[in-house]
């Protein structure tokens, strides 16, 4: 099985953009959120494309990712932006991390 190349952080972020533009304005993408450490909806959503649960986005967060080191904090924002629970980060070498969060439904007692 040919290993497939990583998507730099300018192409995550750009790939968002492109989706989110089906529900929010260009510009309200590229506008920092001052409560998600000064991130953009577009940076938010590409990060949170890391890590979510792949069976539903507000269930139990438990996956491995790769990003660069200093894309981490916005991973970690993106986590409590979208499900209001806490990342919890263990690095594994270079660019792979493990990744665990309660999750939106056990953030909010559903």
């Amino acid at each position: 099985m040919a290993k497939t190349k990583q998507k730099t952080r300018t192409e995550r972020v750009e790939a968002a953009k492109a989706e989110g533009l089906r529900y929010h304005t260009a510009a309200a993408m590229d506008e920092p959120i001052d409560c998600a450490g000064g991130y953009s909806r577009a940076e938010l959503d590409a990060a949170f494309d890391l890590v979510k649960n792949g069976s539903h986005w507000k269930g139990r967060i438990n996956r491995r990712f790769r990003c660069e080191p200093d894309e981490v904090g916005c991973v970690e924002a993106a986590v409590v932006f979208f499900t209001g629970s806490v990342l919890e980060v263990d690095p594994l070498g270079g660019d792979r991390y493990h990744g665990r969060a309660s999750g939106y439904w056990e953030a909010v007692g559903a």
